[in-house]
């Protein structure tokens, strides 16, 4: 049975060095996962030009302006292809290859419309 993973949303303001670490974990323990879309809310950093060049695999769709994480977050829902959506914070870091795969089956399991994880801050 193949493993049903979720499209990712992540909004980004000002992260590249923080989303560089989300994305290569997701990368490590996800190397299947294609459906990650960043919405970039007009950073002045490197973020979009990180993202192009170090992970053509996700979307990156810069805004011309900060319309906030909120809004941010709907235009990236919109664009999924997923049946899942996980709103991931550019500050996360996977350590493992099983954490998408159980928050999704849970939803599944259980008809849930929403899934919290375990956080850890270390």
């Amino acid at each position: 049975m193949t493993e049903v993973l979720p499209s990712i949303v992540i909004v980004s303001w000002n992260t590249e060095s923080k989303l560089r670490i989300c994305l290569q974990s997701l990368v490590k323990y996800y190397p299947t996962l294609t459906d990650v879309i960043v919405i970039d809310n007009h950073s002045s950093d490197n973020t979009v030009t990180m993202v192009r060049e170090e992970f053509p695999q996700f979307q990156i769709k810069p805004l011309s302006e900060n319309i906030g994480f909120a809004a941010a977050n709907n235009l990236g829902v919109r664009e999924v292809r997923g049946d899942f959506v996980l709103l991931l914070n550019p500050d996360t870091e996977f350590e493992d290859s099983e954490s998408l795969g159980r928050a999704v089956q849970v939803l599944k399991d259980n008809d849930a419309g929403a899934v919290g994880v375990r956080v850890k801050n270390t």
